[in-house]
């Protein structure tokens, strides 16, 4: 049976936080042992798992409709302006956060910025990107291609590396230390052109993007829930730093209210006790499942 959508997946190191991220969106999804092909309970999808890398240069020439691939290798592919960037998805391997593409040298190395670099030898996978980093400021080093184990060869086989990092604590772990940023990359839903430009492919498109955005947006947010005194609602509302103003509702008791607000996950366990002190009762906070703005 044809389907209407062909998408790329990562395989690899986002391979798992990809597919929880569809779980958490309402998808059914599996992944038969040693399958490179996963399962949703969505008949308009065809699904396959690839290398990140090449996800962009797939979704660019029609090979697939949409892919979920970082900036980092729609850049590194050259295919900036050859894919359209439904949005972003702010994910990676362990955290939430953006990943960063760094110059990193062995902790003694007299090396402080990258153009102390010249005449030196950078070792990574981001090649075609790192190259251009250096010509853009007229630095000659010499760049090649690194396949893994990337933090065990400064010092011992190359000068520097440029890599990956989360949050640099296993670079620090390796005796390396961070002299220069190259990017900043998340994972984007990427779409082909000429599929985004067909009507019914673009709105399917968008409609799993807004599912997947606000699955994530929601892991920040949680529910709050709370009744407050009529006298001490002026107060209680002055300490909700809600998405929206909070909703307000009257109880069956006159001198009563309620409210209800989704705030960020990172204030609620400064906020309840203060909430409570101000007034607030039958405080309640619940998780959301999405958000969709």
């Amino acid at each position: 049976m044809k389907r209407l959508l062909r998408g790329g997946w990562p395989a690899g190191s986002l391979q798992e936080a990809n597919v929880n991220l569809w779980r958490s969106a309402g998808y059914r999804v599996r992944i038969p042992e040693r399958n490179l092909f996963p399962v949703v309970d969505d008949d308009d999808l065809d699904l396959v798992l690839l290398r990140s890398q090449e996800i962009p240069r797939y979704v660019a020439r029609g090979d697939l409709d949409f892919g979920i691939a970082g900036w980092d290798w729609v850049v590194e592919n050259g295919c900036e302006k050859r894919v359209k960037e439904i949005g972003k998805l702010v994910f990676s391997k362990k955290t939430r956060r953006p990943v960063r593409w760094v110059f990193l040298v062995h902790e003694d190395a007299p090396f402080r910025n990258a153009w102390d670099l010249r005449g030196k030898t950078v070792a990574t996978e981001l090649v075609r990107t790192t190259r251009k980093w250096f010509r853009d400021r007229k630095v000659d080093a010499r760049v090649e291609f690194s396949w893994g184990a990337t933090e065990v060869k400064p010092g011992r086989f190359c000068d520097a590396v440029v890599d990956a990092v989360e949050t640099g604590v296993s670079a620090k772990e390796n005796g390396l230390r961070i002299i220069e940023e190259l990017l900043t990359s998340a994972p984007l839903f990427l779409a082909n052109k000429r599929a985004f430009a067909n009507p019914r492919k673009r709105e399917k498109m968008e409609d799993i993007y807004c599912m997947l955005k606000g699955a994530l947006d929601a892991e920040r947010e949680e529910m709050l829930a709370l009744n407050v005194p009529r006298m001490s609602l002026q107060a209680v509302l002055g300490l909700i730093p809600a998405l929206r103003a909070p909703t307000v509702t009257n109880l069956s008791q006159d001198d009563w209210l309620s409210v209800s607000a989704a705030i960020d996950t990172s204030v609620v366990r400064s906020i309840v006790p203060r909430l409570k002190r101000a007034g607030a009762r039958d405080i309640v906070v619940y998780p959301i499942t999405k958000i969709i703005r």
